[in-house]
């Protein structure tokens, strides 16, 4: 029943493993951390787990340049509306599992500073990534760097927001499919293009399962992470 938790005056400077902490905890609104030191965490994984009484929460001053996982960090948060992770330091991660899956209420997603470039190879880069952003259903804005992948032999973008890509049908989808309204994401013209190529196309167009109803379109514009002007790019048929 807990509903407030100040822990501000928590020493975390040598904590290594954040797994859990917050685990459950669904009808915690607020958390302060403020003036944490969490370089040495290397493991936020199920941190906020099912805190679906959050609405807000600023982690930017979250220092994770040695953090490797975060699995189901935020996973069914669902009345979150706010919340930042601007600035973050992804270059160590190796896995994004749900990170973010399930976030319904979340209408913008900053992910500029984020890095996907210490994912290995082949389908372990792929399963890491697998349904990072998926049943993002309010999601209007979205902010993605240079380096969240987009080389073609990197698809961590069609992961990201799909579930398992071996899977077909109705399980190969985003969920943004939900978004009220027009889903805008700001990038550059390398990763506009791969989202084109992968999991957005079915976003932007609409997507039919076997047994499943089409899902609603959802118009995709891209601006140019730096300038804001539109990026133009070739959709693929789906």
């Amino acid at each position: 029943s807990l509903t407030s938790l100040d822990l501000s005056t928590f020493n975390v400077e040598t904590v290594s493993d954040m797994t859990g902490m917050f685990y459950y905890c669904g009808n915690l609104k607020e958390i302060n951390t403020t003036g944490w030191d969490t370089s040495n965490v290397g493991n936020f994984s199920y941190m906020f787990y099912h805190c679906w009484g959050l609405e807000k929460l600023d982690l930017s001053h979250f220092d994770t340049s040695s953090a490797t996982t975060f699995y189901y960090m935020f996973w069914f948060c669902r009345n979150i509306t706010e919340l930042n992770v601007s600035g973050w330091d992804t270059s160590s991660a190796t896995a994004f599992r749900h990170m973010f899956n399930s976030l319904y209420s979340l209408k913008k997603l900053d992910l500029s500073s984020f890095s996907c470039e210490s994912l290995s190879l082949g389908s372990d880069r792929i399963n890491n990534m697998d349904a990072m952003m998926n049943q993002l259903g309010a999601l209007e804005e979205l902010w993605l760097g240079e380096y969240f992948g987009s080389d073609p032999d990197h698809p961590c973008v069609s992961s990201a927001f799909v579930g398992d890509v071996a899977h077909t049908s109705a399980n190969n989808r985003t969920a943004t499919c939900n978004t009220t309204g027009t889903l805008v994401i700001h990038c550059t013209q390398d990763v506009a293009d791969w989202c084109a190529r992968t999991a957005l196309r079915w976003v932007n167009s609409g997507w039919r399962g076997a047994d499943t109803e089409i899902e609603k379109a959802v118009p995709v514009s891209f601006l140019d992470l730096t300038t804001g002007k539109e990026l133009f790019v070739t959709w693929r048929e789906n």
